[in-house]
This record gives structure tokens, C-alpha cells and sequence, in this order.
């Protein structure tokens, strides 16, 4: 049996069956590249906008103090965890530990304690989030939180309340690339808004 490699170099250059195998051949290759394509596409589709690295800003403070990474779920549901602490200005050492949180978040370390959850994107607006839970592990405390994308997907309002959302405060969190937060992660040195 003559494999296809092996037919190619037994036509002479320019006849028919050497223009039908190199044709077959790039039509092969432009296959698997649209299906390559069309597999990433739709990957990134299925992102939600809100995924990704953001660094949070103290809105009483004013100074960056830790990185979350927001992940989808499964269920499509949204959730945010810090993955980073960042160093104060005010030579105070960051939070390592949840001391204030409480049941099974109790005294574990940061990083491995859920900051949001069950945030749902509003099917009617993607850019919103109309409720979730939202825990400051500074006083332990877990709020209903709102979320909007704003400044061209850039930056996200996060509104935390106990009841109404006029009982409240907010913040506004930065998106990070993954290269910025990886320099990040390595800091020393306290990060302004």
C-alpha cells in the first residue's frame, strides 16, 4: 500500500494528482486550524467579564491590599477568593490570618477563605451583578454585595450592605493582567490606588 507522502513523490511535479493531494493536504490543515479556532472562540465567550485578577482598593484607606481572583463555577455562579495580601503603607503588617471570620472560615489563612460567592451576572445586563455574598475578613462580618463593570470593563464598583443597599460602602477594584499581578505577588513595596 503506497502511503500519501509516498504517492506525492512518485507524480511528476505539476501533473493532476500532485495538485489534488497538495489540495487535500491544505484543506486538511485549514480544518483543523478553524476547528483550533472555533474551540478558543467559543472558550472565551463562556468567559464571564468579571473573571479574572483584580486588586483592591480601601475605600477609607486609599491604598491597594490584596489581589482576588473571580472565577466562574460549575453551577455559574461566580466567586472570588484574595490570592494575594499586598504590604500596607502605614508599616502595619496585612491580614494572614481570618481571626474575626467565623464557623469554618475561623483563624484560616487568607488566601484560603472565600471573599465573594454566589454572585449571579444579571442575564438581562452581564456587566451587573445584582446580588451575591460578600465577607470583609476585617470584622468577619458577610454582606449581600452588588457588582458593576465599569470604566470599559477596567475597573468594578463592589457594593457591600446589610438589608438595603443605601446601608452600605463601596469600593472600586482594578483589573490586572496576569504578568502584572505575577510582579505583584512579589512586592515589597506598599502599591497606591
Amino acid at each position: 500500500m503506497i502511503k500519501g507522502s509516498e504517492m506525492a513523490r512518485k507524480m511528476p511535479e505539476g501533473s493532476i494528482g500532485m495538485i489534488v493531494h497538495t489540495m487535500i493536504r491544505q484543506i486538511r490543515l485549514l480544518s483543523v486550524t478553524s476547528i483550533a479556532t472555533l474551540s478558543m472562540l467559543a472558550h472565551s465567550a463562556a468567559l464571564s467579564p468579571f473573571e479574572g485578577v483584580w486588586r483592591t482598593v480601601d475605600d477609607r484607606l486609599g491604598y491597594s491590599n490584596a489581589l482576588v481572583r473571580i472565577v466562574a463555577l460549575p453551577d455559574g455562579t461566580l466567586e472570588g477568593r484574595i490570592i494575594k495580601t499586598l504590604p500596607r503603607p502605614d508599616g502595619k503588617t496585612a491580614l494572614n490570618l481570618c481571626t474575626k471570620c467565623t464557623g469554618t472560615e475561623k483563624n484560616k489563612p487568607i488566601t484560603e477563605v472565600r471573599l465573594m460567592w454566589n454572585l449571579v451576572p444579571d442575564p438581562k445586563n452581564p456587566n451587573f451583578i445584582k446580588d451575591g455574598r460578600v465577607l470583609d475578613p476585617y470584622s468577619g462580618r458577610v454582606y449581600h454585595g452588588t457588582v458593576r463593570l465599569i470604566g470599559n470593563g477596567n475597573r468594578m464598583l463592589l457594593r457591600g450592605y446589610v438589608g438595603i443597599s443605601v446601608l452600605g460602602r463601596s469600593q472600586i477594584w482594578l483589573r490586572e493582567t496576569e504578568a502584572s499581578a505575577e510582579s505583584m505577588m512579589h512586592s515589597k513595596t506598599p502599591i497606591a490606588r
